[in-house]
C-alpha cells in the first residue's frame, strides 16, 4: 500500500472523530462510548496481529511501553499544549 494512501487514511480517520465524537454523544453516555471505542479499536488490533502474525512482546517490552506513558504525556503536553511541568507534577 503506498505511503500515500495510509497518509491519507489516518488523516481522514483522525479528522472524523471530533465530528462523530459529537454526534454519538448525542445518543450514548461517556463511558459507553469510551467503551465501545476501546472494543472496538480492541478488535481491529488483535486482526491485524493475527493477519500479519506479528510477535507477541514479552512482558518486560509491555512494562517498558506502559511505564513510560507518563513521561511521554508530559513531555508532549509540555512541547504541544505549552503546559508548564513542575517537580512534583
Amino acid at each position: 500500500m503506498p505511503l500515500l494512501v495510509i497518509l491519507a487514511t489516518a488523516i481522514l480517520v483522525c479528522a472524523s472523530a471530533f465530528p462523530a465524537t459529537r454526534v454519538a454523544l448525542q445518543s450514548f453516555g461517556e463511558f459507553e462510548l469510551n467503551l465501545y471505542r476501546y472494543a472496538i479499536s480492541t478488535v481491529v488490533l488483535v486482526g491485524f496481529a493475527l493477519l500479519t502474525r506479528a510477535p507477541r512482546p514479552a512482558r518486560a517490552e509491555a512494562a517498558v511501553l506502559v511505564g513510560t506513558i507518563p513521561i511521554f504525556t508530559a513531555l508532549l503536553g509540555t512541547l504541544f499544549l505549552r503546559e508548564r511541568m513542575k517537580a512534583w507534577g
